[in-house]
């Protein structure tokens, strides 16, 4: 699709388009799935959500739409396919069958069930994105963007030792296209234009153009882009560019691409801000989406089994550059300043751009109490005193009294466990201030204990996203541990857990971990989760106030004592 093949290389794309032609995708449903679908197969309107997540069936649908001589255009999407079908022939489509379904046991399959996965992810973005406004086209944009990985989706099939190689060069740092590109002759896109085409799609050669994505107009496109705002005014010949309905498909399949090898990439920071630009929608808002339909991903269990879910994959740490930077320049030594605070007296954020923020061993003297203190159980709130309430009461006098708070509040909503860490200024390490229902508090929250970051939710103060949250559920659990710092990797309950950030002046702050212990029957739900959320925002705004209130009496006290006096007795 994006340049035009030399000579070897239209002899390899053919040869693979013959070969697509002959490779038959199985199912992706499972034995309850695939029974719930013969059973009510006379009722499309049933079995179209079933339909939906099992992109293979999907597929067989459309092109079965295609070939009827019902239809005299591309159908709008699988209702409309399904409304024109009818029952019967969906049922006898599906008892013709042969395909079988996918079996994740078999390795052959799990690349195939991996490149299933990345368009039903594509699909979830966007249908975040068009529930931001009316889309009249909505059902067609949802099914081009799976439309966009059926060449993956085969090639993963039919050769899966090539997708493997491809893979482990994308993990290694290098650029997806490049790669396929290097190891196929030609562009995947350009196959699977061209392979749509043999199935019956004849939209498909002026969808081709919509969908392409030069580099040179991503480029100009993140420049427009605004975290907290609708992006800047954008030149007219961009804006026809990129304002297209269909360029978010495009968008919304390579970030589901992206995503998989590395979410922290500069890749998936420019097509965050470029899908911003098409949108016409603040990045951050465009990166929630994506975080949260990551999240739904991960809880549709057809494409889970045995791959390691979108929502696991967030807290993965960021991958280390190809290329090595230059040692970077020792900091010049702090000014002189007569009213500094005193060493951790300072809240974590970030400081100002002419003078350097304390080392983070100077911060931890000052937190050691806290945690001391967090090892005995913290005391249950007293009838009447709700925390939420308290917190907007300005009702906690302290930090040690917030914390305390905090943690009683979740211990009542069966979270008894919980931790908070803080980000250190300026650095990709974090402290773990206070513990609460811990076998080993003392080693797990002692002062100065400092983890690596990771993901959108474990980052330092520069993070993009200054209060998110992680429901890690059972069926995560295994990956969580992989991808998590040891120290608290072999923390995570079977049960699942939650992590939650909170924000501290706009600013990330640090993070609360809740779980229900590792003798827990139950499983976390999504009521907990909500509960979390609820909690750390109020905690975030109380947290803030009390620094704020720390900063001002410390300020005060030292403007005290300069005006009293070099003679003054201390």
């Amino acid at each position: 699709m994006s340049v035009l093949a030399r000579p070897t290389d239209r002899e390899a794309l053919a040869a693979w388009r013959q070969r697509l032609r002959q490779v038959r995708l199985p199912a992706a449903s499972d034995e309850a799935v695939w029974k719930r679908l013969l059973e009510g197969a006379e009722d499309p309107t049933a079995v179209q959500p079933l339909l939906e997540q099992d992109l293979p069936l999907a597929l067989a649908v459309l092109v079965e739409a295609l070939r009827s001589p019902r239809f005299a255009a591309d159908p709008g999407g699988l209702h409309h396919a399904l409304r024109l079908l009818g029952g019967r022939a969906l049922q006898g489509l599906l008892r013709r069958w042969a395909n079988g379904r996918i079996d994740p046991a078999r390795a052959e399959q799990r690349p195939l069930l991996q490149a299933l996965a990345d368009s039903r992810f594509a699909c979830l973005i966007q249908l975040r994105w068009m529930r931001h406004g009316l889309v009249a086209d909505a059902e067609l944009r949802l099914w081009i963007t799976a439309l966009l990985g059926v060449a993956r989706w085969k090639v993963a099939l039919a050769d899966p030792e090539l997708v493997h190689r491809i893979e482990q060069r994308v993990a290694a740092g290098e650029r997806r296209s490049q790669v396929e590109r290097a190891l196929l002759g030609f562009g995947m896109d350009e196959l699977n234009a061209l392979h749509l085409q043999d199935l019956g799609f004849p939209e498909m050669r002026a969808w081709a153009a919509r969908l392409r994505l030069e580099p040179r107009h991503l480029a100009r496109a993140t420049r427009f882009a605004e975290d907290e705002a609708r992006p800047r005014p954008l030149p007219p010949d961009l804006a026809r560019t990129l304002r297209d309905p269909l360029r978010g498909c495009a968008l919304a399949y390579g970030l589901a691409l992206e995503t998989r090898a590395d979410w922290h990439a500069p890749r998936v920071v420019s097509l965050v801000r470029a899908a911003a630009v098409c949108l016409n929608r603040p990045a951050l808002g465009v990166l929630e989406d994506l975080q949260r339909a990551a999240l739904r991903a991960s809880g549709e269990p057809l494409y889970t089994r045995g791959l390691v879910a979108p929502a696991a994959r967030m807290i993965l740490l960021p991958r280390p550059r190809r290329r090595e930077r230059p040692a970077a320049a020792p900091a010049p030594p702090p000014r002189p300043a007569p009213t500094a605070s005193p060493p951790g007296a300072a809240p974590p954020r970030a400081a100002p751009a002419d003078r350097p923020t304390p080392p983070p061993a100077a911060a931890a003297p000052r937190a050691a109490p806290t945690s001391a203190r967090s090892a005995a159980p913290a005391p249950a709130v007293r009838p009447g005193e709700d925390f939420l309430g308290r917190c907007r009461a300005h009702a906690f006098a302290s930090l040690t009294e917030l914390l305390e708070g905090m943690a009683g509040h979740l211990a009542g909503r069966a979270l008894p466990r919980c931790l908070m860490a803080l980000y250190r200024p300026q650095s990709q390490r974090l402290g773990i201030l206070f513990t609460h229902g811990f076998a080993d508090p003392c080693r797990l929250a002692q002062p100065g204990t400092r983890l690596p970051a990771s993901s959108p939710l474990l980052q330092p103060p520069a993070a993009p996203i200054p209060e998110a949250s992680l429901f890690v559920q059972p069926a995560q659990v295994a990956a969580a541990r992989q991808r998590l710092p040891v120290l608290l990797a072999e923390r995570v309950p079977d049960c699942g857990l939650v992590l939650a950030s909170f924000a501290s002046n706009d600013r990330p702050a640090g993070f609360w971990w809740a779980d229900p212990g590792p003798e827990a029957r139950a499983s976390v739900d999504p009521r907990q989760l909500d509960a979390v959320r609820e909690a750390t925002a109020a905690f975030g705004a109380a947290f803030t106030r009390l620094l704020r209130a720390r900063r001002d009496s410390l300020s005060g006290a030292a403007g005290g004592r300069a005006q009293s006096g070099p003679g003054a007795s201390p």
